[in-house]
């Protein structure tokens, strides 16, 4: 077994700090839209060029800012999405398979997510419709059942 390399664990220790720090200080940091836009552009233009040097700390920062922002922002919030399913649970089991499939044949990050997303969509759009929601209904009937039958006794 190879032993891990140092740079690679100094990666991760960066973005905890990033994170924390982020955390520690969340009620000075203003959400912006534009800000997000403009920090997304730059990140992932930096990465499809592999731009060296400091681009995986302005990636950590720019990205991070973005995916807080567009997750948080009064503006960007679309309650109908939520009305047709809670899709996040498939898209954290299948994306990863779907991404790995795709991997030897996209080696540009854009690319594979271009390719990968919509297809992990699709399947936790299918995951949450006929899997996951009946296991749901399922569980609560189940639960009434129980709790109605231990209360006659």
């Amino acid at each position: 077994m190879m032993p891990l390399q140092w740079p690679f664990p100094t990666v991760w220790i960066e973005a905890f700090a990033l994170g924390s720090t982020g955390y520690l200080f969340r009620r000075h940091i203003r959400l912006s839209i534009p800000l997000a836009l403009l920090g997304s552009t730059l990140s992932l233009t930096a990465l499809h060029y592999h731009v060296r040097g400091l681009r995986l700390v302005f990636f950590m920062i720019t990205f991070g800012y973005s995916l807080l922002t567009f997750g948080f922002h009064p503006k960007v919030h679309y309650a109908k999405f939520h009305r047709i399913g809670d899709y996040s649970y498939g898209l954290y089991i299948f994306a990863f398979p779907i991404q790995q499939i795709f991997l030897t044949h996209f080696n540009r990050p854009l690319a594979l997510f271009a390719i990968s997303y919509p297809i992990s969509l699709v399947a936790a759009i299918v995951s949450w419709h006929f899997i996951e929601s009946p296991s749901l209904a399922f569980k609560d009937s189940l639960r009434r059942r129980f709790s109605s039958s231990s209360s006659r006794t």
